[in-house]
C-alpha cells in the first residue's frame, strides 16, 4: 500500500511509503518534540493536510498565508514558513534544522528529492551518519529525519514527524537511511575573559558537593576483594563481571558507593590484559556517594555506543517515593546522565527485591528485571519494567515459587541458558555452609536457572556453586 501524493501550487509534502523500509519499531512519544504546530487541526488526514483557520505571525512573515485549504466552507493555512505541509516530514525537519543550526532550508520538494537539492545548495550528502543530520529516505515520495544519535554499528536514531501517516512525533531507533545531508555546525563562540568571583558558601548546615574529580588509582590486586565462587560484595561496594563490547574480554568492576576517596560513587574495572590481576581505572561519577541498602547497579549498553553504560536503580531515598532508574553514559567515564526514570514500583528495603538488565521482548530497550522477595508473602515475584516505555510500565509480572534460601542475599542475572530464544534468569543465592572445623561457618553460592517459557515458574537446574562451576556463569554475563 502507498500513500497518495497531494498536488498543490507552491507547497510540497511527503509521506511514508512502506517501500521504504524501516526495520525499527516506532515509538509515538507523548511529547510534540518542540515542534511550534503540533496543534494544527486536521483538515483532511487522508491527504496529510493540517492547519489553521487564522494565520501565524512567522507564516505571515514568509508571505505564505495563501497556500490554503477549505473543508466545510471554512479556510485553513496549512504551510509552514518554509512552504512545507504543517505536522508532515519535511516541516519537522526544516523547523528542527533552523531552531537548532540557524538553517533556513525552504522549496527542497519532496523528502526523496532532498539529497539532490542539498548537494545543489552545497551541503555534504553521504552514507556515513553524523550527529545533527538530516537522514533521508528514497521511494516514491521519501521521508525524512533528523539525526540525534550515531550507535557504534553505524545505525541511527531519528526524530521525525509523521512517520505512520498520523502528523504525530514519533522516535525510532537503529535504523539506517540511504543518504544523510551533513549540515554545517556553528564553532563553539570564544569562552569569555574570567573575572574573579567570590567563592560560593554552603547554606549552614548543607554538605559541601566534592567536586567531580577522579581520586587515585586503585594499586591493590583484584583478587583481595572479588571472587566468582562466591559472593564478594562488602557493606560499600558491588562486585561483577561484565564483557567489553570492543574486546569481547571479561573483567570485574567495582562500583564504591560508600566511603569513597572523592565524596561520588566510585567505579573501578581490572585491567584484562594481565588475566584481571589488577585494577586498570578508576573514576568518580555523577553521582554522589551514599549509605548502603540504598540502591542496586548493573552495567549495560543503553545508547548502543559500544560502551557499557552504569544503571543505579535506587530503591530508597528518592523524593519521589518510588524506585528510580538512572543511566549514565559510559563514553563520558560517568561523568555525565543519559537519563534518569521514575517507575511505577515503590520504594523498598534492600533484601525485598534484585535486579538485572537485558532485552526481554526483543524490541531493542533494555528493560530491568525485578525479583521481589517480601519475606510476607508465600511467593517471589518476577517483574519486567520496560525500557521502551523509560521504565514506567510493566511488560511483565509473575508469581513464582520462593526458593528454600527466601530470605538470604540473592543477586539475579539473565540470558539464554537452554538456547530456546528466551531470556531466563539465574539466582545466584548466598547459603549458610558448616565447615568441618568446629565453631565456624560460611557461606555457599547456590545458582538456580529460572526457565522463562514457562513464566518462571520451574527450574531448569540448581547447583552449588564453587571454583568448578565458574565457568557456568559466563554464558550470561552480557
Amino acid at each position: 500500500m502507498k500513500y497518495r501524493r497531494k498536488i498543490s501550487i507552491g507547497l510540497t509534502i511527503a509521506v511514508l511509503v512502506l517501500q521504504i523500509g524501516f526495520v525499527s519499531k516506532l515509538v509515538i512519544a507523548a511529547d510534540t518534540g518542540g515542534y511550534p504546530w503540533a496543534d494544527a487541526a486536521a483538515v483532511s488526514p487522508a491527504s496529510y493536510d493540517w492547519g489553521y483557520l487564522a494565520c501565524h505571525e512567522p507564516m505571515q512573515q514568509a508571505n505564505v498565508c495563501r497556500i490554503t485549504r477549505t473543508r466545510s466552507g471554512q479556510v485553513y493555512h496549512v504551510s509552514d514558513p518554509w512552504r512545507y505541509a504543517l505536522r508532515n516530514c519535511t516541516s519537522y525537519v526544516a523547523w528542527r534544522v533552523h531552531s537548532q543550526h540557524g538553517l533556513a532550508i525552504p522549496g527542497w520538494g519532496n523528502a526523496n528529492n532532498w539529497d539532490n537539492a542539498a548537494q545543489r545548495a552545497g551541503y555534504g550528502v553521504d552514507a556515513s551518519p553524523r550527529v545533527g543530520d538530516i537522514a533521508v529516505w528514497e521511494g516514491q515520495y521519501g521521508h525524512v529525519a533528523y539525526v540525534v544519535e550515531v550507535n557504534a554499528d553505524q545505525t541511527v536514531n531519528v526524530e521525525q514527524y509523521n512517520m505512520a501517516g498520523t502528523g504525530q512525533f514519533s522516535r525510532q531507533s537503529r535504523v539506517r537511511a540511504h543518504s544523510y545531508i551533513h549540515l554545517p555546525i556553528a564553532p563553539p563562540a570564544p569562552a569569555p575573559v574570567a573575572t574573579p568571583q567570590p567563592t560560593p558558601v554552603a547554606p549552614v548546615g548543607a554538605d559541601p558537593v566534592p567536586p567531580l574529580v577522579d581520586p587515585p588509582q586503585r594499586t591493590d590486586l583484584v583478587s583481595d576483594t572479588f571472587k566468582l565462587d562466591q559472593r564478594s560484595d562488602t557493606t560499600t561496594t558491588d562486585y561483577s563481571v561484565v564483557r567489553d563490547p570492543h574486546t569481547k574480554l571479561l573483567a570485574v568492576t567495582a562500583v564504591q558507593y560508600a566511603e569513597t576517596r572523592s565524596g561520588r560513587v566510585e567505579v573501578s574495572q581490572s585491567r584484562a590484559s594481565d588475566g584481571n590481576t589488577t585494577w586498570q581505572s578508576t573514576y568518580a561519577t555523577l553521582e554522589m556517594a551514599h549509605d548502603k541498602d540504598m540502591a542496586s547497579y548493573s552495567f549495560a549498553d543503553y545508547d548502543s555506543d559500544g560502551t557499557l553504560d552504569l544503571y543505579q536503580i535506587k530503591y530508597k531515598g528518592n523524593t519521589s517515593g518510588n524506585t528510580e532508574v538512572r543511566v549514565l553514559s559510559g563514553s563520558t567515564q560517568y561523568k555525565q546522565a543519559i537519563g534518569g526514570w521514575r517507575t511505577n514500583q515503590p520504594m523498598h528495603e534492600a533484601h525485598e527485591a534484585s535486579y538485572a538488565v537485558a532485552d526481554h521482548d526483543g524490541d531493542g530497550a533494555l528493560d530491568v528485571f525485578a525479583l521481589q522477595q517480601k519475606t510476607a508473602l508465600p511467593n517471589q515475584k518476577m517483574i519486567i519494567l520496560s525500557g521502551k516505555q523509560n521504565f514506567a510500565s510493566v511488560v511483565g509480572e509473575w508469581d513464582i515459587p520462593a526458593s528454600s534460601a527466601k530470605g538470604q542475599p540473592v543477586r539475579i542475572a539473565v540470558g539464554d541458558y537452554n538456547g530456546d530464544g528466551q531470556k531466563d534468569v539465574f539466582h545466584i543465592e548466598q547459603s549458610p555452609k558448616p565447615e568441618q572445623q568446629a565453631g565456624t561457618a560460611t557461606s555457599q553460592s547456590v545458582v538456580r536457572v529460572r526457565n522463562a517459557t514457562t513464566n518462571y515458574q520451574d527450574s531448569l537446574r540448581e547447583w552449588s556453586l564453587d571454583e568448578a562451576d565458574t565457568q557456568l556463569l559466563l554464558p550470561v554475563i552480557p
